[in-house]
């Protein structure tokens, strides 16, 4: 947003002209909106869309990587007149391609509504910054595809700390659930033998438990030490 308004700020500036506009290629409606400018009407920038076909300079821009420099729009042969234009009195405009190392994003123009030319030195002057915008933009995709993947990345830890837990609960239970029947039976028992052997079974289950505790506990682990 910030970034592709003052973008069309500068070119505007550079050009001698009141209007500029970024627009962006929607590939789902195979048109273009206006996503950021200066100078046009209240409500255009953000809504604004133009046809992508051959017969637009800004479709043909587009799907060629070609400029386009239309000094007289109101007698040009080549392409149709975007109602956009006619609405706001253009009568010329400079077309660039903005093209990222991996996509063509869309289209840098500047616009004017006087007479004059537009120049082979004003078509390098936005060609340069467009090239510069189609980098900053990539980059600016690259990092927020960096952060979702982040985001996911954090997501799904927590969501593993979350199942971890839940089953560490789980078994320190069971565990305990386990110990508290074979006390029980050993105290229950008249058998001096299997008295004996619930309660080594208690002990190993309760070590057992110890352990699970401290590597649960325990952020890295080399070693657990099992008695004082």
């Amino acid at each position: 947003g910030a970034l592709l308004h003052e973008a069309t700020r500068v070119c505007a500036l550079g050009l001698h002209s009141r209007f500029c506009k970024v627009m962006e290629y929607l590939p789902d409606e195979a048109q273009f909106i206006l996503r950021a400018g200066v100078g046009w009407r209240p409500g255009v920038v953000g809504r604004a869309r133009i046809g992508a076909d051959l017969d637009s300079p800004t479709g043909y821009a587009f799907q060629t990587g070609e400029p386009v420099i239309s000094n007289h729009l109101e007698g040009e042969t080549r392409f149709r007149t975007p109602t956009l234009l006619r609405d706001h009195g253009i009568r010329r405009a400079i077309n660039v391609p903005v093209q990222g190392e991996a996509s063509r994003y869309g289209i840098l123009e500047v616009d004017s509504p006087t007479e004059g030319r537009f120049t082979t030195a004003d078509l390098a002057f936005l060609q340069g910054f467009a090239n510069l915008l189609g980098v900053a933009i990539e980059r600016h995709h690259v990092e927020e595809a960096l952060r979702a993947s982040e985001a996911r990345l954090r997501a799904a830890v927590a969501h593993q700390e979350v199942l971890t837990r839940e089953i560490s609960h789980r078994v320190k239970n069971s565990l305990a659930m386990v110990a508290g029947l074979l006390s029980m039976q050993r105290r229950e028992s008249s058998d001096p033998a299997l008295a004996k052997a619930l309660d080594d079974a208690e002990a190993r289950v309760t070590t057992i438990a110890q352990v699970h505790d401290r590597l649960w506990r325990a952020d890295e682990v080399h070693s657990v030490q099992l008695a004082a």
